[in-house]
């Protein structure tokens, strides 16, 4: 009997470590550790302990007042009772490999030119679509990928009698969508892939970690605008396929795609938040993400230059084998190469207020 209690035992503590998505960790550096709700440091973490976490990571400030404080990727612990450490400081216990430089960004944070501190870091990754919106000088654009932030257009109103806007919420801003990798979770837009192992691939990485809640996507409504489906709730294979400053995203195989991340750089989220909150934006020193081969998926816009006007009636000699000479009638467009490179004629006649168009449409006559 008592045999069998103990293997009914074994097995509901083994249900309740997979419901709470624990796993072992190991101390990489050593690191402070803080109580869950009161914030105050409990202890310090020494290189090699081992450690359970859970799948519950958030960008915070722990340790000091916020005024001189930075803000990390803190991750929950739940031995010795909750508390949170850096996600930074920790890896499982048993993984194969470890992430490294190609994926890994040591932060500092912005301070912006009024020499206030941002609390945003100076370099991260984030959706790719961030670069369309971004190119677009239009706030706006991020609806178009983004279509749930129009929920925060209501008639209530903020502080300060302000309607309430989308753009006006704060947490809609780059933080939604800001993505960290730690050997111990992965962060993207606010949500947390608690991980078990990694495994490098000459692609990128392999990733088996937990999935984001279900209940945490559903109460906010979640950003970016990823796939989230396919990851929630359940043990998965992240594979991060990594492409210069790209980082293309599936879950389990490469049927199912989650999503583009993009590096970007500290212009980049400084114009970002002025675009959000002001619609306005400075462009000419974003340096933007590119591909391992130099190609970039949102090519930054192009300064266009003035084309002149063409006259309506264009003529146009070329030396023909027997003679004669080539005279092309007036049109309203037209498109010409001469023949004898072996290149098509295709011009666009505009008769009465009719288009015609034709492979080639000319007119001979014979010199005398």
């Amino acid at each position: 009997m008592k045999k069998i209690i103990n293997i009914v035992l074994l097995l509901i503590s083994g249900s309740l470590l997979v419901t709470a998505q624990e796993v072992p960790s190991r101390v990489i550096k050593e690191i402070p550790y803080y109580d869950l709700d009161t914030l105050q440091q409990v202890g310090i973490l020494q290189s090699d302990e081992v450690v359970y976490t859970q799948n519950y990571g958030e960008y915070y400030h722990i340790g000091r007042s916020v005024q001189i404080s930075t803000f990390n990727v803190v991750i929950r612990l739940s031995a010795g009772g909750d508390c949170r450490t850096y996600a930074e400081g920790l890896a499982p216990l048993n993984t194969i490999s470890l992430f490294e430089k190609d994926i890994i960004i040591n932060y500092k944070e912005i301070i912006n030119p009024d020499g206030v501190l941002a609390h945003r870091p100076n370099e991260m990754w984030v959706p790719s679509y961030y670069c369309d919106v971004l190119r677009s000088k239009d706030r706006e654009t991020l609806i178009k990928f983004e279509p749930h932030l129009l929920q925060y257009n209501t008639e209530d109103t903020f502080e300060f009698g302000v309607p309430a806007r989308w753009y006006l919420h704060r947490p809609n801003h780059i933080s939604s969508g800001m993505s960290m990798f730690y050997n111990s979770l992965i962060y993207i837009g606010g949500y947390s892939f608690l991980i078990k192992n990694i495994e490098k691939t000459e692609y990128g990485y392999t990733v088996n970690c937990y999935g984001p809640k279900g209940e945490r996507y559903v109460v906010r409504n979640a950003s970016p605008n990823f796939n989230w489906s396919f990851s929630l709730d359940k043990e998965v294979a992240l594979l991060l396929y990594v492409d210069g400053e790209y980082i293309d995203m599936y879950i389990n195989d490469i049927s199912q795609k989650f999503g583009t991340l993009a590096r970007v750089k500290e212009e980049f989220i400084r114009q970002y938040e002025n675009l959000l909150e002001t619609n306005i934006c400075d462009l000419a020193n974003v340096i933007w993400p590119r591909r391992a081969d130099g190609s970039m998926d949102y090519p930054p816009p192009q300064l266009t230059q003035a084309v002149p006007e063409q006259p309506e009636t264009a003529a146009i000699d070329t030396p023909a084998g027997d003679g004669d000479a080539v005279t092309v009638t007036p049109v309203e467009e037209t498109v010409a190469q001469q023949p004898g490179l072996g290149l098509s004629l295709t011009i666009v006649l505009a008769v009465a207020g009719i288009a015609i168009a034709a492979g080639v449409v000319f007119m001979i006559r014979r010199k005398k």
